[in-house]
């Protein structure tokens, strides 16, 4: 009899497990998750002031953290989508073919993706650096980066935010709108040594109101780089680049 409830036991506790890691998974709004919360093949939904005490990881699934939430730590994705709301807690954010979507009035330690695009919208704080291979970064207007931003293959455009450090990219333009402000230099990593047989002109655009306060370095004429000036400034110096003031 004993052997039964126990054989029994075993089978409910592994189908609850089976189902926790390959379904759809919803913490209801204000509840508490404990420990790590794992889900494959399946999307997860974090509801408005709930929390969970340990990392999010998700495979195969989209991944929805509702306004109010506290995440105690960090969250990884592969293929899937990060939504994040208002007023949510989080630590670092790792995307893996996905995208990032963070709603205004948040902090988060670090944001990295590969093949995603990164949305801050406004007033979201970003303690240290922003990277992201192959995808876009959006910051609109009150957004600060404390670190870094870096991007390989990606456009940013940044509208009426603040980067407390450097902007570096290897192939991507760069829009500086309504006030925008980076505290340190603007890199661009050395192009003309690509395989590519024709070189587009990367454009960093500077304007109404916004300021780069360091240096913008490129290393060849070579790279086609081109500083568009329409209203904003580059407070250090600019070598190797194509100056258009409009």
């Amino acid at each position: 009899m004993t052997s039964r409830i126990l054989l029994s036991i075993i089978m409910i506790t592994a189908g609850l497990m089976a189902q926790d890691m390959n379904d759809d998974f919803t913490l209801p709004d204000g509840s508490d998750y404990k420990g790590e919360l794992k889900r494959t093949n399946g999307d997860v939904t974090i509801g408005v002031k709930a929390t969970v005490d340990g990392d999010i990881r998700t495979s195969n699934g989209d991944l929805t953290i509702r306004k109010g939430a506290v995440i105690k730590g960090d969250c990884n994705t592969q293929n899937g989508d990060i939504e994040i709301g208002e007023n949510v807690h989080i630590r670092e954010i790792d995307s893996q073919n996905g995208d990032v979507d963070i709603k205004g009035s948040n902090e988060v330690v670090g944001i990295t993706t590969h093949n995603g695009d990164i949305d801050l919208g406004r007033k979201v704080r970003v303690q240290n650096k922003i990277e992201t291979h192959n995808g876009d970064i959006y910051m609109d207007k009150g957004s600060i980066v404390g670190d870094d931003i870096k991007t390989h293959n990606g456009d940013v455009d940044i509208s009426g935010g603040r980067v407390h450090q450097d902007i570096t990219t290897f192939n991507g333009d760069i829009k500086l709108r309504e006030g925008t402000t980076v505290d340190g230099d603007i890199n661009v990593l050395p192009r003309s040594k690509s395989n590519w047989t024709k070189l587009d002109y990367l454009d960093i655009y500077v304007g109404e109101g916004s300021v780069v306060k360091g240096d913008i370095n490129v290393d060849s004429e070579d790279d086609k780089v081109r500083v568009i000036l329409e209203g904003g400034k580059v407070r250090g110096s600019m070598k190797n680049v194509k100056k258009v003031v409009k």
